[in-house]
């Protein structure tokens, strides 16, 4: 009788602390769940709020830029409504296949191509001939501020149009500065006297919300992809917290419907 009595009094210790166990098995169970859903993905998980720009404006004199299947023709001075429109900055990041949108877009014509911008045909007072564009219009983000946020204000400086001249390509872009730090280019425009290369697959064919579409599908599988390889580098050693708790808390469980079962034995 005497020996039994340790034994009882743990079972009943231990009887009193399940019930306070409970919330933090509950807590465990959804860091568990939630620790378990975030290895999946979900594009909407991904994407920044962005807004749309409706009008715009070029700036400078003498200066027309006319879509090259001829759809659209912007005439300087004169207020456009926006001919094409596409999420430039949720897709911009995963086209450069990097974590950081480039502060430089030199080089980056065919970048713009594969996710909607359009080619034109750029003519301007400062070359007797017109030269080859790519035209991006951007929908900026919610956060962004300024005139820029807004409304596209389009120029084309000579030195820029200068600098596109014997195969070399330049670039004008009108910066948005965005709530809380960091910016963005609600257009950008390169230009060149040498035509920009097709994009594979014949993908100029396609009306520019398609190849949007198009590059949205790559932007889920490049966010899968990086979804997959963090579930597999954090399925080593680095165990959840979530899950060590659980597991922790089940076998406290397990131990605990043993004992009453042997008690009941007795």
């Amino acid at each position: 009788m005497f020996a039994s009595t340790p034994f009882r009094f743990s079972i009943q210790a231990f009887s009193k602390i399940v019930p306070a166990l409970v919330p933090v098995l509950i807590f465990s169970m959804l860091l568990f769940t939630f620790g378990c859903a975030g290895s999946s993905y979900s594009r909407l998980n991904f994407l920044v709020p962005v807004v749309n720009i409706s009008q715009g404006v070029i700036a400078t004199d003498g200066v027309t830029i006319q879509a090259a299947d001829g759809s659209f023709s912007l005439e300087s001075r004169q207020s456009f409504h926006t001919p094409f429109q596409v999420d430039g900055y949720n897709l911009w990041v995963t086209t450069q296949e990097q974590r950081n949108r480039p502060a430089d877009l030199t080089g980056r014509a065919l970048n713009a191509l594969e996710i909607g911008a359009v080619r034109v045909i750029v003519t301007t007072p400062y070359l007797d001939k017109p030269l080859f564009g790519v035209l991006l219009l951007s929908k900026v983000p919610a956060k962004a501020t300024g005139p820029g946020a807004r409304s596209y204000y389009i120029q084309v400086l000579e030195s820029y149009v200068r600098e596109a001249t014997g195969g070399k390509t330049s670039v004008v872009y009108e910066p948005v500065q965005i709530e809380g730090g960091g910016d963005w280019f609600n257009w950008a425009l390169w230009m060149s006297d040498v035509d920009f290369p097709p994009l594979p697959g014949g993908k100029d064919m396609l009306p520019s919300a398609e190849r949007e579409r198009l590059a949205f599908l790559n932007f889920d599988q490049i966010m899968t992809q990086r979804m997959q390889t963090r579930a597999e580098m954090g399925s080593g050693d680095d165990t959840d917290f979530g899950s060590v708790l659980l597991y922790i808390l089940l076998l406290g469980g397990l131990v605990y419907l043993l004992a009453v079962a042997a008690e009941q034995e007795e």
